[in-house]
């Protein structure tokens, strides 16, 4: 988590993002809740920040979800992607 939050802090404003998380095997909740906090910060910026978030969700795994997660046919129920132009 403060590797991923050091690099994103280097993101310059206004910068056009694309990240690719093909090798990415799994991601535990924390990542993936500061990635959909820092997109929502991002695009206050005029920041656009383009990832697959269906994908990022299914890497979610169950052992890392927090308690007020649940997992439902092996998806995540609560998680809810920012909408990313």
């Amino acid at each position: 988590l403060p590797k991923l939050a050091a690099i994103l802090e280097k993101v310059p404003d206004g910068m056009d993002l694309q990240v690719d998380f093909k090798h990415l095997d799994y991601i535990d909740h924390a990542c993936l809740d500061l990635l959909m906090n820092w997109a929502k910060l991002h695009e206050s910026t005029n920041g656009t920040l383009e990832l697959d978030w269906d994908s990022l969700h299914a890497r979610v795994t169950p052992d890392k979800i927090s308690d007020e997660s649940t997992i439902i046919n092996g998806a995540v129920s609560d998680l809810k992607a920012p909408v990313v132009k």
